[in-house]
């Protein structure tokens, strides 16, 4: 009799359990498909809205615009170093480190008004006499004062060989000054300075990292030895960053074979990679300092 009632009483466990582990699955399975549903309902109504926008708005948009600033909004909420580029974009991005067809400068807009940072050795601009400081307010004819950044390269860029006349303000001149700059390729270099400060120390300087970075610091570690170089200032200041691949080849330059450089981790293992040196011994093996500053970022970072 006790056993036919402790029977029972594992046959009634049993169940209530059975029971409740079918209602977590079915409630599990019920969020899943709830949360799944709410998913697709809101790519529904992004789907509406878009056709709405397309169909009824008051000025013609673009979808394919309207679809990239979504997913900007969508990654702004990552990271701040996560971005997403649209193809014409992206070349542009590249454009800083592979070279260009343009005038051969750097900029930016200071107070609305296009100001020249610096002018590229043997470009257009050099070769005009454009100079640090410059301020273009005129473009083939055009005010340019308030003009957007990015639209910047699109006035001042095209094919080789073209021309653009642009109006300049220049400290110490009452009058705009006038030049006709016929476009060309612009090769960026990495390494715009490296000499010896004294004797027995030099100086390199690498503005970005870009393909050529690693050939150019070979090229002119090469040159400072054979001069009696026995100490390195290495600056990084100012430099933004670059490829990684670059960043990867100079630290490699200073470093014993199999030494890690840098590696890169995430949430699913193919994301794991691990750089190391794979010269068999570093170029050289001086002393070094390295120079950086508050716009020393990313692969800068990593050979810092």
């Amino acid at each position: 009799m006790r056993i036919q009632m402790t029977w029972k009483k594992i046959s009634i466990i049993s169940i209530m359990v059975l029971t409740s582990l079918l209602l977590f699955i079915s409630g599990t399975n019920s969020k899943i498909y709830s949360s799944g549903r709410s998913f697709y309902k809101k790519i529904e109504l992004f789907s509406a809205i878009l056709r709405k926008i397309e169909t009824d708005y008051v000025d013609e948009k673009d979808p394919v615009d309207l679809v990239n600033s979504a997913i900007k909004g969508m990654v702004s909420d990552l990271d701040p170093h996560t971005t997403y580029l649209t193809t014409e974009e992206y070349k542009k991005w590249n454009q800083n480190f592979s070279g260009y067809s343009g005038i051969g400068i750097t900029f930016d807009v200071v107070n609305g008004k296009i100001t020249v940072m610096s002018v590229i050795k043997g470009g257009p601009s050099q070769k005009a006499g454009l100079k640090p400081g410059d301020r273009i307010v005129k473009i083939n004819g055009h005010s340019s004062v308030g003009i957007k950044r990015d639209e910047v390269p699109l006035k001042l860029m095209g094919p080789r060989g073209t021309t653009v006349n642009i109006s300049v303000e220049r400290h110490g001149y009452k009058k705009l000054i006038n030049f006709t700059l016929t476009r060309d390729n612009v090769h960026l270099e990495s390494i715009p300075y490296a000499f010896m400060v004294k004797p027995k120390v030099g100086y390199i300087a690498i503005l970005r990292f870009s393909s050529t970075t690693g050939k150019e610091l070979q090229k002119h570690l090469a040159d400072l030895l054979e001069k009696g170089m026995e100490y390195l200032i290495l600056d990084l200041r100012d430099n933004g960053g670059g490829y990684l691949n670059a960043a990867v080849e100079v630290a490699q330059t200073f470093l014993k074979r199999g030494q890690l450089i840098v590696y890169t981790k995430g949430r699913i293992a193919r994301s794991f990679r691990e750089f190391r040196a794979s010269f068999r011994k570093p170029v050289t093996e001086i002393p070094i300092t390295v120079m950086i500053n508050h716009s020393s970022a990313s692969a800068s970072e990593i050979v810092a």
